[in-house]
Order: structure tokens, then C-alpha cells, then sequence
């Protein structure tokens, strides 16, 4: 058996986690807080996904951490809306190239830190809500034996 907290494996006639304190229902009840998976606890393991592949994803590509997590269209989602945000970043800096003008040229680099700043917090947000999707994914595995989406 299981600890549907932390994961740890546990003899059969614990009350609490060792590790984590959680308490352990032994009893039939639906209220189960473990899943016995009959011996085959390697196939837990095999369906567990790593928050590290999520954010490194989230990095290379952002939404990659949602597609990895099985939330696709929210990857694509986050994707289309950082991709449309660093053209609207980049976007002034192009129009402006060949004008001289100090007055715009300083409106641009405004224009440029504001528009960056907010796609960067943007992009941090995504790798920690793709976290957070992996976590309440491997908990619904530990739980119940299946992803929950």
C-alpha cells in the first residue's frame, strides 16, 4: 500500500506515514486515502510525471509544460498568447527602425521594457502553473490509479 501524500511505500497495518504524518484509512471505505495497485507498482511509476520535463519544456517552448501535463489546448493556448505578446513587444522596435527621432527612439524602449516585462511574467506563471498541473496530476494517479484528465 501506498501513501496517497508523498507516495511512500507502507505495510499494510500503518496508521500514519512514517514520512509525511498523513493518515492512513486502511478500512474499505470510499474515503481511501491509498491505492493498493495489487504488486504492480512499477506501472505507478511508469505513469508519474516529472514537474522538471514540465518547466524545461515550459522554457524551450511556452505552453510545453501544459502539452507534457496532457492539458494540449491550454499549451496552445499559452503559446499563441506569448507568441502574440513578443510581437507586440518586438513590434514598435520594427515600425521605427529607420527614424532618427530621440523622442520616439526613448517611447520605443519604454514601449519595449513594459511589453517584455509583462510577457516574462507571463512565461513565469505559465512554468509554475504547468507545476503545479503535474502535481494534481501524479496526485490523481496516487489516488485513484488515473489521470484525472
Amino acid at each position: 500500500m501506498y501513501c496517497a501524500g508523498c507516495g511512500e511505500n507502507l505495510e499494510d497495518d500503518v496508521s500514519f506515514c512514517h514520512i509525511c504524518g498523513r493518515k492512513i484509512n486502511t478500512g474499505s471505505a470510499s474515503g481511501n486515502t491509498t491505492v493498493d495497485f495489487g504488486g504492480h507498482e512499477s506501472a505507478f511509476l511508469a505513469f508519474r510525471k516529472s514537474s522538471g520535463v514540465a518547466i524545461l519544456f515550459g522554457i524551450l517552448i511556452m505552453g510545453g509544460g501544459h502539452i507534457y501535463a496532457g492539458k494540449i489546448s491550454r499549451g496552445i493556448g499559452i503559446f499563441l498568447a506569448g507568441a502574440v505578446g513578443w510581437i507586440i513587444a518586438i513590434l514598435p522596435l520594427m515600425l521605427s527602425a529607420n527614424k532618427g527621432n530621440i523622442d520616439s527612439l526613448t517611447s520605443i524602449i519604454a514601449v519595449l521594457v513594459i511589453t517584455n516585462m509583462i510577457v516574462i511574467i507571463f512565461w513565469f506563471w505559465s512554468l509554475y502553473d504547468a507545476h503545479k498541473l503535474i502535481d494534481e496530476y501524479n496526485d490523481s494517479i496516487l489516488r485513484t490509479g488515473r489521470p484525472p484528465w
